[in-house]
């Protein structure tokens, strides 16, 4: 797929109290879950991060260091445009290990719109969406006036918003009936990472 995917790497993991991207889940750290998803879609991989050397054990990765001051997914994303190689760029969090990477072709042609971004039970994931360079004069405008939330940046480009139905086909079926919702969970907290645990 002509495809670039950017893990953020860049929060501050204050509620899990270290540092959540590496923790284990089932033997592996949530990125490396996240990154071996991305593998089979993508050779065109970035992490973006404030401190991307911790993370070269992902060998085939190009580490983007994140040289934005203020840290929020705004920053991240407009990072992940600037690098991608692609005009199109998946944008993932990276402690969203159970995200159904096998969903991204058709979520790719959803429409001709600025960015991508999955609508699910009525919650909208501006971390595992797709976003096109075409939207990147926006969010520098908005990053300039400081203007951080992206709910208000939705506002002035084109979005399109897949739902839960998109994405139900290619949940796996030993997945619970809200196996959708669990495939875009943020680990947060040691809860959350303890709740996942029980579902792979």
């Amino acid at each position: 797929m002509n495809l670039s995917i950017a893990i953020l790497a860049g929060g501050m993991s204050r509620r899990f109290g270290a540092d959540k991207t590496l923790a284990l889940l089932d033997g592996r750290p949530l990125i490396q879950w996240v990154y071996d998803g991305a593998t089979q879609i993508s050779t065109d991989i970035m992490v973006i991060a404030k401190d991307p050397d911790k993370y070269d054990f992902l060998k085939s990765a190009r580490m983007v260091l994140d040289v934005y001051e203020q840290q929020c997914a705004m920053v991240g994303i407009i990072t992940a445009l600037e690098a991608a190689i692609h005009d199109d760029v998946f944008v993932i969090s990276a402690d969203m290990p159970l995200f159904l990477f096998a969903a991204l072709n058709e979520m790719m042609y959803i429409g001709k719109t600025d960015a991508i971004v999955p609508e699910i039970a009525g919650k909208l994931y501006p971390c595992a969406a797709i976003y096109r360079k075409s939207a990147l004069t926006s969010f520098k405008e908005h990053y300039a006036r400081q203007d951080f939330r992206l709910m208000n940046l939705f506002k002035a480009i084109s979005v399109s918003y897949p739902t839960d139905a998109l994405f139900c086909k290619y949940v796996a079926p030993k997945f619970s009936l809200q196996a959708t919702q669990l495939t875009f969970i943020n680990v947060n907290t040691q809860e959350d990472l303890a709740r996942i645990s029980l579902q792979i």
